[in-house]
């Protein structure tokens, strides 16, 4: 195991990225360090990363990564604006012959934006169905190069969409136990074989036709009540906009749960199987 002192580098933020992966395991430390901007002051708390990956000859493979923040806190003229943490992030990449599929953890204990907090965060977010052979290309582009030619990404581009890449919110929650409230959502690209890919990548309004988002949300109706009282003027507020939710249809009791779903594709929108108009 490689052991190194000293910021968070290039080289880190490649391999954090999954732009290239280590060739042996490395794990760093850091102090708490403070960030200045303009009138304000942004402070990231003690860390600690640790990555580790198994790097094939076309620089993509299998790579995990951790960083753990003691906490991250921001002032402006002496006052707290906000304060994060701990914090924990994580992220993976899984390959094999055909894909390459990259996935980030996010962990926030406890989140306070001046007099308004909120507890336990978590957001996990997976991004799918990326053509491998394509990606290794577009790792030996050099885009920086003055005589680079933009059209050598048509190519790459019209592969990776062939393989109907696919973005996920597997889960952002907010609270824990009978406080939490749930979303999970997905969006992939959808065609037949016979698309012609090259002529879509033209047509942006074609290609968002072959988009598919389904989105689902649920919690127990008291923390869908206690979120929003966070934010709302009160809590008679609150209560109104979830009657009026259900009324309308945008929101569904089941039990003492609240629950709704979405969905976007080349029909239109529906909200709980109905369509919007």
């Amino acid at each position: 195991m490689h052991q190194r002192a000293g910021p968070v580098n290039g080289e880190a933020l490649a391999l954090w990225l999954g732009l290239q992966l280590p060739d042996a395991p490395v794990q760093e430390r850091h102090p708490r360090a403070p960030l200045k901007g303009d009138g304000g002051l942004v402070t990231v708390g003690a860390s600690t990363w640790f990555m580790n990956g198994e790097n094939a000859p076309d620089g993509l493979g299998n790579a995990t990564a951790t960083i753990n923040v003691g906490d991250i806190k921001g002032t402006e003229d002496g006052k707290t604006l906000f304060n994060l943490g701990p914090v924990k992030a994580e992220s993976e990449i899984k390959s094999d012959a055909k894909f390459v599929s990259s996935s980030v953890r996010y962990h926030v204990a406890k989140a306070t934006f001046e007099d308004k907090s909120l507890d336990n965060m978590n957001l996990q977010v997976t991004l799918s169905r990326l053509d491998r052979q394509a990606l290794a290309q577009l790792s030996k582009l050099d885009m920086e190069n003055e005589n680079f030619d933009p059209e050598a990404l048509n190519p790459i581009i019209e592969a990776i969409l062939k393989g109907a890449p696919a973005l996920s919110i597997d889960r952002f929650s907010i609270g824990s136990g009978q406080d939490e409230v749930m979303l999970n959502a997905k969006a992939a690209l959808k065609a037949g074989a016979n698309v012609d890919w090259s002529d879509l990548m033209l047509n942006p309004e074609g290609l968002m036709s072959m988009l598919k988002v389904q989105a689902h949300a649920e919690g127990e109706a008291q923390a869908f009540e206690a979120l929003g009282e966070r934010f709302a003027p009160g809590k008679e507020e609150v209560g109104a906009m979830l009657q009026m939710g259900q009324e309308q249809g945008m929101l569904v009791k089941k039990g003492s749960r609240l629950m709704t779903d979405e969905q976007l594709d080349d029909s239109g929108v529906k909200v709980n199987g109905v369509p919007m108009q």
